[in-house]
Formats: structure tokens, sequence, C-alpha cells
């Protein structure tokens, strides 16, 4: 059910984010005229593969999934979005059906954006062309750290590096976060099975001791703990990248 919007607290909470920044007030609200706001329940299929998409969908609150099936059936997990993504954006311009599935894996909040509207404004607005391409950007970098996890890394050091990337993107003032999605979706982004999941947390909890688990809390033995898994990426991502032991 679409849901009324008022634009002046959509300005306010998520003007700074990739795909709405640096647009004026004015330039934001022409975005949003014809969009509407829809509440997803978990598990809610958003998109199905070869659907024509009909929409740029950009997440307000909760947590999406985007995925293709394998010749087995099986859902195999592409990104996982959280507050301030999108997804479809590049789906739009590759033209034909959509190659991907989106799902809520949390009750979400989505705004949905006519594909008629981001058309238009890539055409017709230089700071919303400048906004789509640092959003398919940061996609694609996305897309090549995943090729980089799957194809190089062991399954330790892929969940290392996603703890570590979730840490960061907290902006951390205390050494404690949150999982954003439950353990058998990253597990499945990871690919790596949910017992081998567990297994490393527990690895990483009782032999290395640098981390604890209450839930979807991971509680941090100190800032520094999830060092050992740090690149170029994560480094830039850092508040202090030029500590002693890096």
């Amino acid at each position: 059910m679409p849901q009324r919007m008022n634009i002046d607290d959509f300005i306010t909470q998520y003007g700074d984010t990739r795909l709405f920044h640096h647009l004026s007030v004015e330039e934001i609200k022409d975005a949003l005229k014809r969009s509407v706001i829809v509440s997803a329940r978990e598990g809610e299929i958003l998109v199905c593969e070869e659907d024509r998409p009909s929409y740029l969908l950009f997440v307000m609150d909760g947590a999406l999934i985007t995925s293709r099936t394998n010749i087995d059936g099986d859902e195999v997990s592409i990104r996982l979005l959280g507050k301030g993504d999108c997804c479809m954006d590049a789906v739009i311009f590759m033209g034909g059906r959509s190659p991907i599935s989106v799902k809520a894996v949390s009750s979400a909040k989505v705004l949905k954006i006519p594909v008629e509207v981001i058309r238009r404004l890539v055409e017709t607005n230089i700071h919303f062309s400048n906004n789509m391409i640092e959003v398919l950007a940061y996609f694609y970098k996305e897309s090549m750290l995943q090729i980089d996890n799957l194809a190089i890394k062991d399954s330790k050091t892929r969940l290392g590096y996603y703890l570590l990337r979730t840490y960061l993107a907290n902006k951390p003032s205390t050494t404690t976060f949150q999982l954003n999605f439950k353990k058998s979706i990253i597990s499945n982004y990871l690919g790596i099975t949910p017992e081998t999941f567990s297994r490393m947390l527990k690895k990483m909890q009782k032999q290395d001791k640098i981390l604890t688990v209450d839930g979807s809390t991971i509680s941090l033995t100190s800032s520094d703990s999830l060092c050992q898994f740090c690149d170029a990426t994560t480094k830039s991502a850092c508040d202090n990248p030029n500590k002693k032991n890096c």
C-alpha cells in the first residue's frame, strides 16, 4: 500500500545518500513527485527475474537482497542492500528484462521511482547524472570485491573481511556493532554454508579471541581486532589508517 511522503523529512534523512546528494531541494522534489513509498514484508518479492523494470528501488528502512537463480534452482546472492542503498539502477539502462530478483529480507520501507523519471533526470540534470554514475561505479566496485572474495579468499578471510566492512560502515564509536542481515543470508552472500559461517565465528571467538557474539551483536575485543583482514578498500574507510600495526 503506497504511503504519503513528507518531502522535508525525506531530504533530512536521505539527502546525503549517493542517489540524492548534490541535488537542490527543488531537484529532489522533482525526482520524488511521481514516486511512491511502499512497505514490504519479510520474504516479499519486489522484482522477479524476467520482469521488465518499472522502478528504481531505494531502501528507506530495512533490508533487501538481489539474487539470481542457478540451474539447480538455488538462489545466489548478488547484493545486500540496507538503508540508503538502491537497486535496479543498472538494469534500467541495460534494456530488456531483469536478470535479477529483489526480495525483502526484513520488513522494509522502499521508495519506488518510476523508470521514466530516472531516464528524464539522467538526460536533463547533470547533478543527478553524476549521482547515477557514482551509484553504478559503487556497484561495480562492490561486484569486483565480491568476485575477489569468492575466487581468492578462504572462508575465514571472507567472513573477517565482511565483518570489518560492516564495522567500518557503522562509523564506529564503540567496538560493538550489529549484523544487519540474518546469518543464513550473509553466508549465502559469502559463498559458504551456514555451518561454516557459524564455525568460523566460533573460532574467532573461542580460539582467536578477537570478538564475542550475542545473537546478531558482534563485540570486538579491541578496535584493532579485525585489522588482519584489512586491504586498500577498507583502509580508506578507517579513521586511523596509519597506526603502527597496519
